[in-house]
Parts: C-alpha cells; sequence; structure tokens
C-alpha cells in the first residue's frame, strides 16, 4: 500500500484524492521527482499541497503508520491547474533536496579588515561572497586558506545549504557555534569516496548543484545515493570502482516472458588495459634551455609496452630561471693600520723623492662617515674594493650593507729634490692623509641569487593517486549499458522491495544461459499503479580519458616571480639589477633602499 504524508498527516494516496497515475523518477546526478494529479476543483482557492512543504511517500505499508518503507522524501514544487472538459484537477511537482541544492547559490567566507585603530590595529570581520574558490577552503579562526579534495568541497556545498536553511546557523556556524542547533539542518552526509586533490578553480555565482557536479566530474565513476530512511536525508557519493566500495548486489532472474523490456550492451570498447601518460617539461636556466621527462603508468605491473595501452602526451609549460652573480672581493678594514695599505691607495706617498715613511708620533687613525661621524667598524669591517679592479659591485638583493667612509692617518717622511734621495729639501713631521673608500659587511665570494622565476606547470603526482590510476579506475572495469523493464511479480519473487532499486545500487541479472553483473543503476522510473519499473544502468556519464587531462591542466594555477629587490621602480625589472655600491639608492616606487622613505605598497606579477 502507498501512503503519503503531509503536515504531519498520512493518508492513503485515495484519501487524499491522488490518482491512479502516480509516477516517480529517481536520478543519481540530478533531483529526484514525483508527479502527481489530484481531483481538487481547478479554481479551489487553496490546494492541498503548498508550495516548498515537506512531503513524505510510504511504499509496502500493511496500514497507515505501519510497515513499509520510505520511497521518497522531498518538498513541494510547482503545481498546474487542469481543466479538460468535465474533468479537472491539479497536477503538482515533488522533488528532493537536489531541487534545493539547484536554486540556492554557494557563498563562501572571507575574512576582511572592518576597522583600524589609530595605532595600527585590525580589527577583522566576515563576508560571505558568490565569488568562489572551488578546491580551497577558508579557515576563518586562523585566517589562512588551504587545498582541499574535491570530496571535502562537495561537504563544503552540503554544508552551504544547511547555512542558508537551518535559522539557527546562517553565520554562526563561523562566529558563534554554541548557537546552532544542528537536529534543524536540511541535509546530512554520509559516505564521501571521492578525495581528489584537485588545484582550485575560481567561479562567481554557482549554484550549489552546479558546484557539486563540477567537483564530480573530478570522479566520473561516482554514484550519488539518497537515504531517505534518514532525518534529514543523507546523500552518499560512491565510487564503485573504489577497491573498499561494495555496492551491495540486488539479483532478479529475468526470462524471455516476465520482463517487459531488457536491453544490455557491454562496454568493452571502454576498457582499458592500461593507462601511459608522457610528460614533457623545459626548463630554461639564463636562457639556456634543457628539457625533464617523467612518465605515470597504471596499474603499476603494466608499461609502455602493453598492447593497446591508452598512451598520452602532455607537454607541461616549461620553467624558466633567470639568476643574477656579483663576484665581490674584500679586504679588512684593519689593514689601514699598516703604511702598505695607505700608499697602495695614495699616489703621493708612492714618490720616489719620499724616504723613511712612518707613522707620525701623533697619528690618529679615524673612520668617519660623510657627516663626521666615527664607523663602528665592527658593522663594517671591510673595505669593497674598486668595481673597476677585481672587487664586483653591491646589489641590493645581496643582503648586505655598504657605506662611503673617509679613512684618515698622520705620517712623517723626509722629501729629497732627487729621485736618488741624495739632496734632502725638507722634513716632514705631520701630514694628514686621507682616502675615501667603500665600507661594507659584504665578503669575498660570489653572490648569487634569482631574480625571475616561473615555475611552469608542476609534474603532478604519479603512481597510485595519479592521473593515469585515476582514468584508468574509471574504465577498466566492464561494465553493461541498457535498460530493462521490470514488472512486479519479479520484484515480489526476487524478495526485494522495489524502495531499494534507486541509483547508487547495483543490479545483477540472471538469464537462462547467462549472468549480469555490476550493472550500476543510474536512473528509475517508477509506476507502481501499472506495477512496472524502468531502469537505466551502466557507467556514469563521465568524460573521454582526454577530456580529464585537459581538465587537469586548465585549472592548474602557477605564480611568476620577480624578484622585488632588483627594481629600481615599482614593474618587474627583466634585469633584476640595481647597483648601490656607487649609485644612490632608489627613493620612490620600490620596497626595498637606503633612503627613510615610506613605502605603502609593492607590485608583484602574477599569471597563469
Amino acid at each position: 500500500m502507498l501512503t503519503l504524508s503531509y503536515n504531519n498527516t498520512e493518508q492513503t494516496l485515495s484519501a487524499w484524492g491522488i490518482r491512479a497515475d502516480l509516477e516517480l523518477e529517481f536520478q543519481s546526478k540530478g533531483k529526484c521527482s514525483v508527479t502527481l494529479n489530484t481531483n481538487e476543483a481547478f479554481d479551489v482557492a487553496a490546494p492541498q499541497f503548498a508550495w516548498k512543504q515537506p512531503v513524505t511517500v510510504y511504499q509496502g505499508r500493511t496500514a497507515v503508520g505501519t510497515g513499509g518503507s520510505v520511497w521518497f522524501k522531498g518538498y513541494v514544487g510547482p503545481f498546474t491547474r487542469i481543466a479538460s472538459g468535465p474533468n479537472q484537477g491539479i497536477q503538482y511537482k515533488l522533488f528532493d533536496i537536489w531541487w534545493l541544492l539547484e536554486r540556492e547559490v554557494l557563498l563562501q567566507p572571507r575574512v576582511y579588515v572592518s576597522a583600524t585603530s589609530p595605532t595600527g590595529v585590525r580589527t577583522y570581520g566576515l563576508w560571505f561572497l558568490s565569488e568562489i574558490y572551488l578546491g580551497q577552503t577558508v579557515n576563518v579562526s586562523g585566517q589562512f586558506v588551504a587545498l582541499q579534495t574535491n570530496g571535502q568541497q562537495i561537504v563544503e556545498i552540503l554544508q552551504w545549504l544547511n547555512e542558508a536553511y537551518n535559522p539557527t546557523r546562517r553565520g554562526n556556524t563561523y562566529l558563534n557555534p554554541g548557537a546552532v542547533d544542528a537536529s534543524q539542518d536540511w541535509v546530512q552526509w554520509g559516505s564521501i569516496d571521492p578525495q581528489v586533490n584537485i588545484p582550485y578553480s575560481r567561479v562567481q555565482t554557482i549554484f550549489c548543484a552546479e558546484a557539486i557536479i563540477n567537483m564530480l566530474r573530478w570522479s566520473p565513476s561516482v554514484t550519488v545515493q539518497r537515504d531517505y530512511t534518514q532525518t534529514p536525508v543523507r546523500l552518499n557519493f560512491l565510487d564503485q570502482n573504489l577497491a573498499s566500495r561494495q555496492l551491495a548486489d540486488i539479483t532478479i532472474t529475468i526470462t524471455t516472458s516476465q520482463e517487459r523490456e531488457i536491453r544490455c550492451a557491454p562496454q568493452y570498447e571502454k576498457q582499458l588495459p592500461c593507462v601511459v601518460i608522457h610528460y614533457k617539461k623545459a626548463v630554461s636556466v639564463n636562457g639556456q634551455s634543457e628539457y625533464a621527462f617523467q612518465t605515470d603508468i597504471w596499474p603499476a605491473t603494466a608499461s609502455q609496452f602493453t598492447p593497446e595501452a591508452n598512451v598520452h602526451f602532455i607537454e607541461l609549460a616549461g620553467a624558466s630561471f633567470t639568476v643574477v652573480t656579483s663576484n665581490v672581493q674584500t679586504e679588512a678594514i684593519s689593514d689601514s693600520a699598516n703604511l702598505s695599505w695607505w700608499t697602495a691607495r695614495d699616489k703621493s706617498l708612492q714618490d720616489p723623492k719620499i724616504s723613511g715613511l712612518a707613522f707620525s708620533a701623533d697619528n690618529a687613525l679615524t673612520i668617519l662617515d660623510d657627516s663626521g661621524n666615527p664607523i663602528n667598524t665592527s658593522n663594517y669591517p671591510n673595505e669593497l674594493l674598486s668595481s673597476g679592479g677585481p672587487g664586483g659591485p653591491i646589489y641590493n638583493w645581496m643582503g648586505v650593507n655598504v657605506i662611503e667612509a673617509n679613512v684618515s692617518c698622520t705620517v712623517s717622511y723626509s722629501h729629497f729634490d732627487d729621485s736618488g734621495q741624495t739632496v734632502a729639501v725638507r722634513r716632514v713631521n705631520s701630514r694628514r692623509v686621507s682616502v675615501r673608500v667603500r665600507l661594507t659587511n659584504a665578503v669575498t665570494q660570489t653572490y648569487s641569487a634569482t631574480t625571475h622565476y616561473d615555475p611552469g606547470e608542476p609534474f603532478p603526482a604519479m603512481g597510485a593517486g595519479g592521473l593515469a590510476n585515476q582514468i584508468y579506475n574509471s574504465f577498466n572495469q566492464l561494465q553493461y549499458a541498457g535498460r530493462i523493464t521490470l514488472v512486479q511479480t519479479q520484484l515480489d519473487a526476487a524478495g526485494a522491495s522495489i524502495t531499494n532499486i534507486l541509483p547508487g545500487a547495483r543490479l545483477k541479472l540472471i538469464g537462462p544461459n547467462n549472468t549480469y553483473t555490476n550493472l550500476v543503476v543510474q536512473s528509475v522510473i517508477a509506476r507502481p499503479h501499472y506495477g512496472t519499473l524502468q531502469v537505466e544502468f551502466g557507467p556514469a556519464a563521465r568524460l573521454d580519458a582526454a577530456d580529464l587531462i585537459e581538465l587537469a591542466r586548465c585549472t592548474r594555477f602557477r605564480t611568476v616571480y620577480d624578484m622585488p629587490s632588483g627594481r629600481d621602480t615599482g614593474a618587474p625589472d627583466p634585469g633584476g639589477q640595481v647597483d648601490v655600491s656607487e649609485a644612490g639608492s632608489p627613493k620612490e616606487n620600490t620596497m626595498h633602499g637606503l633612503d627613510s622613505s615610506q613605502y605603502l605598497a609593492v607590485t608583484f606579477q602574477q599569471s597563469s
């Protein structure tokens, strides 16, 4: 016996005035529906079933409220008033939870700066946007984002439906969890088999159901199963090819006379002995290119020589590196205590007419900056040799400091009239000598840095969990595609309740000469008053292997890096070199420099 429960009242269909032409349609990745017609007056002021109110249909009841099982649980959708001659009534459409997912726009939380105090203390707020990053989750408390699998993303989508429909949530899940009453949720989830590590992708204004379908493209062998016996309805996402997933078989004996219709075609052409993906990637270092190769093969026992291997070639976007170097040579400034240091730097002291060069008795070695202040040589222990000589320039990317210094000492000597030093002219007892040098905390070595880095497309995961493994699992099992229309006597003889044959179940048909297994139910149309059940079975709607590969590539992001310290303006500089050892330091439109300017922003280049 069929009954219908509405507004806390359960009655037989005839008691509700429902005609004997009820039809139920169940789909895996779409809304399930019930179509019913009543004997109500065409122009009744208030139809007995109101918009979006919950409805439950029971099958196999022994009496109202007793026995049987839930066949459908959903909500009242649109209805049509019909009058044709003396016949009149109202046709209702009932839809299950997927209907609500089709109507609800997905939002994601964002943490933003809601206020800043005069002392610079920031106050953070929470905002919900329809700008969605699928494959990425926001940790509100920790204020960071992280990647998530397609299964985790599906959970987030279902959570949002509860966030919108549960009046105790509506932001409290994030802001005040203690105020949430989970018993008022509208949907729950059980098994979530797909757990593919997907790259994140940005979309704008997407409905929840569409977002779930987007995620299931990565796991094409998944079937969506409803458990209407649970309150609220429980959704399971079952991967029929997962080794640990054992779908329950519903066994039905078929003959040439019982079933109304049967079509069954083995899908041999969709089986793959193995999947081989060759990856090629160019790597350019300072303009010189070389190639890297990797091969992903699944199953692990196969090879690229396996007959009829499903082979693909992917040329990944190449990587490029630009590296700059500077060969720096220095001498310790403490060497200025030696006369040889001075004669090497002051040509006047190299005059052959000078004899007896020495530090004078009143000598005071000073090392001063341009303001006349002493320089702490522990911070600047070395002299940078002239870039015209063997020493290299100092760039700001090197992370070292340089300062102009005036080094002075007092010397004494005798000055002769001739280079043979035979005729003395005068005695110099105290002469102040000064040289200008550049002091630094750099040491003698070759400094290097990456000024430009484009990683290109990374090599994906190989082996178990890789793309070849994913494609193989979606295609390797032999499945049958077709349709069968069963009659009630077959279902009764099999001992199976009609409510068990729903998307997510698996049929096993036993014929007089052959047994057909692994028939995964994708859709069902039930006409209980006619005693028929039409079942579509076969592989889930899925992408070809080439489409899966393209999907994996088109949603992959990469970031191009240009070294900020290699710029003298806010724009990226291909050369990446700004010499601060001799030229003046930059003073605007840059985050780096020795000036005291304040900087408000820095420009980065990003490409994808």
